[in-house]
Order: C-alpha cells, then structure tokens, then sequence
C-alpha cells in the first residue's frame, strides 16, 4: 500500500468565550448546544490539513453478464442471404439464425450423388470379384463425397446449438462476410457473472457476498479467485492485498438483464484521505462520519472506511471539498453547522513554525490533485 504523503500538522485554535457568548449555526446547518463553559473558558481544537486522492483514477464498469457468452461466427466466405434473429429474442435450440446463398453448394451435392449413382450401376455390371471389389471402393469414395457436399451445403445455414438469448446482430441480408467473421452474440442467461476487486482474504471460493445491482443489495457466490486483473491495479494505493474475483447469480427467475451495472464497497466513489482512527465516530444506524473545519464552519461528513494503515489510521471516502481541516479533537462538543467567529481566532504556534489558526480561503471544488 502506498501511503499519503502527510505534510499537515496539528493546529490548536483557541476560541475564548465571554459569558454573554453565543455559538451559533451557519445556514443550512443544526442548531448548535452551546457548551456550559465558565466566562472567559476556552474552547481548543485541533486540526489538521486534509489531502485527498481523486475516485476517478479507481473506477473500474463493472457489469454482469452471462456465464455462457457466445459468438456465433461465420462458418465460410460468402453472402448473406437471410438473418432471421434480432437482439433481444429469445431462441430455441437448432434456430436457424443466418443463411448464406448456397447455389453452388446444392450444386455439388448433386454432382457427388450422380457420382455415388453411377458407380453402384458400375457395381451392378461388375462380373468378376476383382470388378466388384473396385466397384465397391468407388462407392465408399463417391459416398464420402456426398457427405462431404451435404456438410458444405449445411454450413449454409447458421444455427444455434441451444436455447440462448440473442443480445446483438452484426450481419445484414446481402452482406459478404469472411470465414470466422462474427455475425452475432448470444449468451444463456440463467446464470449471470461479474468480475469484482476484493480483499485476499475475503475471497474464498464458495463463499457468499453481497454486492449492489444497480439499485438494489443482493448475494452473489465467489466462483473462481485470480490475480488483480489490470483494471483494479490502481486501488493498491489503498489496499495491501486485492485479488479478483468472478461472482455467479443465480438467475433462473429473470431477475436480471445482461449490462447492468455493479458497485462494490471497494471501489470509493467519493474523495479519498487518510484520518486518525480516533477522530471516526459512530452516527446513526452504524453510519460513520468525521467532523471538518469548512470556512469556519463545522460539517458532519459521513464516510466509508476503506482500508486501515497500521493500528492508527484508516482510508475513509467522503463527500469532501478542497480546503477541508480535519477536526481531530476538541474540548468541546462541537454541533454539525456551528459557526466559529473569525474574529475570535488568534494566531497558533505549530511545530512547524507560526502561521494561521484557519484557512480562509472560499471553498473550492476539487478539480484534480
């Protein structure tokens, strides 16, 4: 795993309060309960710069498919004469699904059955055996001849070797199409698939997950286990051991149609940024979040926990904007939406040096990093 580079320190704001003091809310944001703070108590807390990694670099379309994706190719050089399919039907096994013009097929499967013909009246005539023995290897040929034609004559047509459902159509009537061209795709969706990132140890074969389709949660089984496929190589920025993973639905009752998309945990659709473990708290319903400094004001961001580095800190994803101070402690409960007045913050000796207790820069949209 390949760490941040951290380059923030730790700023202690100190925010004396007057008896009369009021915190009060931004717009938009809740209420804040002021803390019972004595007259001229002061509030410290501690901050610290915030780097994100952009979520565009790990996206990865995940779709599910059917296990059994067929395409069904051309068998000859030749002109198409019939397509009797078209995506999004429903076929039969032995469907007859393109037809090639065939005049000079037909034309030589009479021509082998003359053959045949002629050389069982030649046997009919034959008087000695030695006659007959030829007669009856040139009726072994001639009938090898025969169904050589008939199998040509065949190839004319293309047909599907069992049920399957048509999800496109490349060849037109009239079209000259070459041997091995793809003129169609198929696919037997009773069982769907999808290749996912997971952790190592997570990916056990036979084992049950749950993924999300679109909008809805549903279980999946792990198929099969190989190497991180090319797609999933960045996310080792966050993860230390990640494997892929092909996941088998069960699909017998139609539930789910071939390309629709999948999300998984792992791959974070938000910004990414490395947070102490100890400024994670928990909020409703299991929910995770981390208060930051925007302009001043105090913003609950919810987040997903991704990956720990070490015993200390973690990957989180959240809804982030570039110029937010990670809230990593403060002596007092501080309510999502409390404005801390600009006027109250003095300048803050660091480690580093003495600069700003606070950016107060406008708030940006990141754009890259």
């Amino acid at each position: 795993m390949r760490k941040l580079v951290s380059c923030c320190v730790l700023v202690s704001l100190f925010f004396p309060l007057p008896a009369d003091a009021q915190v009060t809310p931004a717009p938009g944001g809740t209420q804040a309960t002021p803390a019972e703070t004595p007259a001229e108590a002061t509030i410290i807390v501690q901050r610290r710069a915030m780097r994100f990694l952009d979520p565009v670099k790990y996206q990865a379309h995940l779709k599910i498919m059917p296990s059994q994706y067929i395409q069904i190719i051309a068998p000859r050089d030749g002109v198409i004469t019939d397509v009797s399919v078209e995506p999004g039907r429903k076929i039969e096994s032995r469907t007859e699904m393109f037809r090639f013009e065939a005049a000079e097929e037909e034309l030589l499967v009479k021509e082998a059955q003359a053959e045949l013909a002629l050389e069982k009246l030649k046997l009919s005539q034959a008087q000695s055996a030695e006659a007959k023995a030829l007669a009856e290897a040139a009726i072994a040929i001639a009938e090898t001849r025969v169904a050589l034609a008939e199998l040509r004559r065949e190839r004319s047509s293309v047909r599907t070797e069992r049920e399957a459902v048509v999800y496109r159509v490349y060849a037109v009537p009239r079209e000259f199409v070459t041997k091995n061209q793809v003129l169609a795709e198929t696919g037997i969706p009773d069982v769907m698939q999808v290749e996912i990132p997971m952790r190592r140890s997570e990916a056990v074969k036979g084992n049950t997950v749950t993924i999300t389709v679109e909008d809805r949660e549903i279980d999946a089984k792990v198929a099969q286990v190989f190497p991180a496929s090319k797609a999933f190589e960045p996310l080792h920025d966050i993860y230390d051991s990640l494997v892929s993973a092909r996941l088998e639905i069960d699909n017998k009752a139609g539930n789910f149609e071939a390309g629709q998309t999948v999300y998984v945990p792992l791959i974070p659709r938000d910004y990414v940024t490395e947070v102490p473990n100890a400024s994670i708290a928990a909020a409703e319903e299991g929910v995770r979040k981390i208060q930051v400094l925007r302009d001043l004001v105090v913003r609950d961001i919810e987040v997903k926990v991704l990956a720990p580095i070490g015993a200390a800190e973690s990957f989180v994803s959240g809804k982030f904007e570039e110029g937010d101070e990670l809230i990593v402690s403060s002596s007092v409960t501080l309510a999502d939406g409390t404005l801390l007045s600009h006027e109250t913050i003095p300048s803050a000796q660091t480690k580093s040096g003495t600069g700003p207790a606070t950016n107060t820069s406008p708030t940006r949209t990141p754009g890259g990093f």
